[in-house]
């Protein structure tokens, strides 16, 4: 099972970075009418899947329920584009340049972290910090799947960006 979340990722963070580097700079830093730029979208992505190597090194114990048992709620969440969710203040996105080369860098350098966690941990174990708003404490496995599911989510939204007219 863990090979099928590893080839996930692998494939969730290909799909992004071969779709921003098929992009010039000026298509990544264009702002839509409303909304984001692709390029504020990837660093909301970044600042969301940053980070799960201390997480998941954090305060963890064994799972005393079904460690998958929020996968679907999450995948069912963060799937449907017709829910608009607000995205906590602290992985807002800025007003700053968004260098391509740098973005692509940064999601492959997390991409490779949540491979290798993946490959490497006990993804059944309960992260007792942070929890998360309206799921609470989530499992390793779960936290993995919100950043495939988040990832995904913001990939369609970059694609819908970058077919808007300029």
């Amino acid at each position: 099972m863990e090979a099928l979340l590893q080839q996930s990722v692998r494939n969730t963070f290909n799909d992004l970075t071969g779709l921003l580097s098929g992009l010039d700079q000026e298509q990544i830093d264009r702002l839509p009418t409303q909304g984001w730029s692709a390029g504020q979208v990837t660093e909301h992505i970044i600042k969301a899947s940053s980070g799960m190597s201390g997480l998941f090194n954090g305060p963890c114990e064994p799972a005393r329920r079904q460690p998958d048992e929020q996968v679907q709620p999450l995948r069912e969440l963060f799937l449907n584009r017709d829910i608009k969710m607000q995205s906590p203040d602290f992985i807002l996105p800025t007003d700053k340049d968004h260098p391509k080369e740098r973005i692509i860098a940064s999601l492959k350098d997390i991409s490779l972290e949540l491979d290798g966690l993946a490959g490497s941990m006990d993804l059944d174990w309960v992260c007792s910090q942070p929890e998360f708003p309206g799921f609470g404490q989530l499992t390793r496995r779960e936290w993995l799947n919100f950043v495939l599911f988040h990832t995904q989510r913001h990939t369609e939204q970059i694609r819908d960006i970058v077919q808007q007219p300029a």
